[in-house]
């Protein structure tokens, strides 16, 4: 990966941060409350369900079938 493409998904990164930050303003003032905070919760098991597929088990659970196939 060049110096280039680095910079590019750098920036990349950071213009996603600051659009879901605007976003989320947006949606809260939008919003009543009581929607907001069933929206809330939501996104709090959504970010939870995402760090966990983050860690990588979609790996090790391919690397295991098929070490199950080779085996059978």
């Amino acid at each position: 990966m060049s110096l280039n493409q680095s910079f590019f998904y750098v920036a990349l990164q950071i213009l996603n941060l600051v659009v879901g930050v605007f976003i989320s303003i947006y949606v809260a003032i939008a919003i009543e409350p009581t929607t907001y905070s069933i929206y809330a919760i939501y996104m709090i098991v959504v970010g939870v369900f995402a760090a966990f597929s983050a860690v990588g088990y979609e790996t090790v659970l391919i690397r295991n079938s098929l070490k199950w196939q080779k085996s059978k």
